[in-house]
């Protein structure tokens, strides 16, 4: 398991969540709208061209269903792509991502992260190593999960009721003081579906 973390900075707002099925919807959601303090992205999509080029063979077809096909739809792909709109990202990411997903590549987490890090946005990100797409032993699923609960605890000033002995995402990285945990699909699931070209 490697750890990398860019330093921290001050905002109020609240957090979103993003599960494997709706990959982009986090850092979408972190990208489009500026109304959240930090977003958790689970194996995420942040690049839709670089996905038209690295996936395995059945999601091949996937993205050309939900924005348009390749290199037809570029122009929607690109604008759709949250690696391309960094510069409206201020609030806080946690990338976590299996070093063998073959589904959303580990290169994914890769791009945003460095982009982010460029940026001077608190970015932490956790490979966690002989996983895939969606975590399966044990040690990884609890680490990932305390890992979002310590990230949160953070940035919204929860005290948790146990504090970990050890955290799970580096200290003094995320400093906020609202408390309120957004989850949202369907605004976002609706954004990256409309105006999608007919085949």
């Amino acid at each position: 398991m490697r750890e990398s973390v860019s330093p921290s900075f001050s905002i109020t707002a609240v957090g979103h969540f993003g599960s494997p099925s709706i990959v982009i919807t986090t850092l979408a959601a972190l990208a489009f709208h500026n109304i959240f303090a930090g977003g958790t992205s689970y194996y995420g999509v942040s690049d839709l061209e670089l996905l038209y080029e690295d996936t395995h063979k059945f999601e091949a077809q996937y993205t050309d269903i939900l924005v348009g096909p390749y290199p037809d739809a570029i122009d929607l792909i690109r604008e759709r792509s949250p690696t391309n709109h960094v510069e409206k990202i201020s609030a806080h990411v946690l990338l976590l991502q299996g070093d063998e997903d073959k589904i959303v590549p580990p290169n994914q987490s890769f791009k945003i992260y460095e982009a982010l890090k460029e940026k001077g946005i608190p970015v932490g990100m956790i490979f966690f190593e002989g996983e895939g797409h969606g975590f399966r032993k044990a040690p990884n699923i609890k680490r990932s999960l305390d890992a979002e609960l310590y990230f949160y605890s953070q940035i919204l000033g929860i005290d948790l009721p146990q504090a970990f002995e050890e955290p799970p995402v580096s200290r003094n990285y995320f400093k906020l003081s609202a408390f309120a945990i957004y989850r949202t699909t369907k605004k976002l699931t609706k954004y990256l579906t409309e105006s999608v070209p007919q085949p």
